[in-house]
């Protein structure tokens, strides 16, 4: 029997491959595993420090609540004593006193405590080098005072005035200082309530006094003469 049948009725009909001649599948599965394998860039995600930088600025919203607590901290300016002296409020009180040359002042009835600071600032400036001395008759926090006997005290030290204060009704106050201080140069009546023809007016001043009483509008002066050298004294 010829080999040729023999190996067909063994194998079958499939022929060997020849496995000289090269295979195109194969041939290119080693081609491609040949080439390196390339790896893929990851994306790479930008810092957060960048990013901010890049962004432009946006103001932080504000509630409206805390705005108005802000406003509300915001303290009030506070008016100089230059203010009450010059169109202030006192400004028409300061023009008559002004070349008085008064140095022992005395107001009965403080108010707020402007009108000392004022008057005083006024007679410091027609008058430099002077020593003024400052007496004030009040009932303070006794009273319906606007002031505390302590407020004023600190009040009158930012211009270095040294006060001497008599927290007592007008009447005995007078009394007190006719008896401690004797006569003054100035007599402020700030109190529209006060009786302008008291005698005790007179014995606080003398001919050369400036007595000037607050009739609730206007300061006028009021011109006295000492009981015991006779006389009436008028109103003006």
């Amino acid at each position: 029997m010829p080999l040729v049948k023999l190996w067909k009725a063994i194998f079958g009909t499939s022929q060997p491959t020849d496995s000289s001649k090269p295979n195109p599948a194969s041939a290119n599965q080693d081609r491609h595993s040949d080439r390196p394998k390339r790896k893929l860039a990851k994306p790479t995600k930008p810092k957060r420090s960048a990013l901010k930088s890049q962004q432009p600025a946006q103001p932080s919203a504000v509630k409206p609540d805390r705005v108005a607590k802000v406003a509300k901290r915001q303290p009030a300016a506070k008016r100089g004593v230059l203010d009450f002296v010059s169109g202030g409020p006192h400004a028409s009180l300061c023009r008559m006193i002004k070349k008085s040359g008064a140095t022992r002042i005395l107001e009965v009835g403080v108010g707020d405590g402007t009108r000392a600071m004022a008057v005083l600032s006024t007679l410091a400036k027609s008058k430099p080098g002077a020593e003024l001395k400052y007496i004030a008759i009040d009932l303070f926090e006794m009273g319906d005072g606007q002031l505390t006997l302590k407020e004023f005290h600190q009040q009158l030290r930012t211009i270095n005035v040294k006060p001497h204060l008599i927290p007592m009704p007008y009447e005995q106050g007078l009394v007190r200082v006719v008896h401690t201080f004797g006569t003054v140069d100035l007599l402020l009546l700030a109190d529209q309530d006060l009786d302008s023809c008291d005698p005790l007016i007179a014995r606080v001043t003398d001919s050369s006094s400036l007595v000037l009483h607050f009739d609730g509008q206007n300061w006028k002066q009021i011109e006295t003469k000492n009981p015991d050298q006779g006389g009436d004294r008028t109103a003006a």
